[in-house]
């Protein structure tokens, strides 16, 4: 195992997103919709989302970890911009909000040796993801953060989760992931629940609009 340290999104070690666009799975941002919340509500939605925010900038530096150690693989090297993606469509709602984006921690993470551990560490991580919404949905009453934890929850749940374990069984030729929700064909996905606005995960590739 491998001791590493890293930060969420903006580390200075950036990966490009291989295939222009059309292998991450995307989260599509929406027109900010009015907010209308008292003190209480407002204050469990904001720790909701703070918890959010810290698990996908949580992934994200694990996944550069794991590629500082291992080298730009794939899934990683797709999932990681993913994951900043992610990270964009929750630091929206706390500008919709008009509340301070929390900083992010570093994080130090122990590395397995082998590419096919880190793919199960990965998995795992998305499999802790999904149970992260699952669980703090409860505390938030909003529409637009609740289609923003959905369409998150199920990028994690149908799309990384699968493209991890597939590699750690030793097949790294897929990109975000399989069907499932989050798309259809091999590389001419069709949106679903995984995002919106004409890309979607496949069942070996993520389509984009051509």
């Amino acid at each position: 195992m491998k001791s590493v340290a890293a930060m969420g999104l903006g580390l200075a070690f950036l990966m490009g997103c291989q295939g222009a666009g059309k292998e991450c799975c995307k989260i599509a941002p929406e027109a900010p919709a009015p907010v209308s919340m008292g003190l209480p509500e407002m204050e469990s939605t904001l720790d909701a989302l703070a918890k959010a925010l810290e698990d996908e900038r949580k992934s994200e530096a694990m996944y550069m970890a794991i590629m500082k150690v291992h080298g730009e693989r794939r899934p990683f090297s797709m999932i990681v911009n993913a994951e900043r993606n992610h990270q964009r469509a929750l630091v929206a709602q706390f500008e919709r909000l008009g509340a301070d984006v929390p900083a992010s921690p570093i994080f130090e993470f122990e590395v397995p040796e082998t590419f096919e551990a880190a793919c199960e560490m990965a998995a795992q991580a998305e499999i802790d993801n999904v149970g992260l919404y699952d669980e703090i949905e409860a505390a938030v009453r909003d529409p637009q953060i609740l289609r923003t934890f959905s369409k998150l929850r199920s990028a994690s749940e149908n799309c990384h989760l699968p493209a991890f374990k597939r590699a750690a069984g030793g097949d790294e030729s897929g990109a975000c992931g399989m069907g499932g929700g989050c798309g259809q064909g091999k590389g001419k996905g069709k949106g679903g629940d995984c995002e919106e606005g004409g890309e979607g995960c496949g069942g070996g590739g993520c389509g984009g609009q051509a």
